[in-house]
C-alpha cells in the first residue's frame, strides 16, 4: 500500500492550496533554468504574492539542502516554523528534483 495517497499529500498544507498554480508556474520556469518572473525592484531575484492572506516568497538558493546545490527556498511569512515556532516557515526545493518529483506531486493536488 502506498502511504502517500493523493488525499494525504494534499492535506499536508505548508502553504495555501490556492497558491499551487502560482508555485507550479514559477517552478516550471526554474526547471527550465529560466529566471523567475520578478515584478519587484531591479536586482531582486525573488517572487512574492499573497494567497488567502498569507505572504509567500520564492527565491533562488545557491546552497539548497547542501553546499553548491542550486534550488529554491519557499518561505511563508504568515506561518510559524514547525521546529523553532518563529516565522517564517520555509522549505527548500532542489532544482534536480523539480521536474521529476516536485512538479508531479504538486500537480496531483490541483
Amino acid at each position: 500500500m502506498d502511504i502517500f495517497t493523493k488525499k494525504r499529500e494534499c492535506a499536508q498544507e505548508e502553504f495555501p492550496l490556492n497558491s499551487l498554480g502560482w508555485l507550479i508556474g514559477q517552478l516550471e520556469l526554474g526547471a527550465q533554468n529560466k529566471p523567475l518572473k520578478v515584478a519587484a525592484e531591479p536586482g531582486d531575484v525573488s517572487v512574492d504574492d499573497i494567497f488567502s492572506g498569507e505572504s509567500l516568497v520564492l527565491s533562488p538558493s545557491r546552497h539548497c539542502c547542501e553546499e553548491n546545490n542550486p534550488g529554491y527556498t519557499l518561505r511563508n511569512y504568515s506561518r510559524l516554523d514547525h521546529i523553532t515556532d518563529i516565522a517564517p516557515q520555509s522549505f527548500q526545493i532542489p532544482r534536480e528534483a523539480i521536474a521529476d518529483q516536485v512538479l508531479p506531486a504538486l500537480k496531483r493536488c490541483l
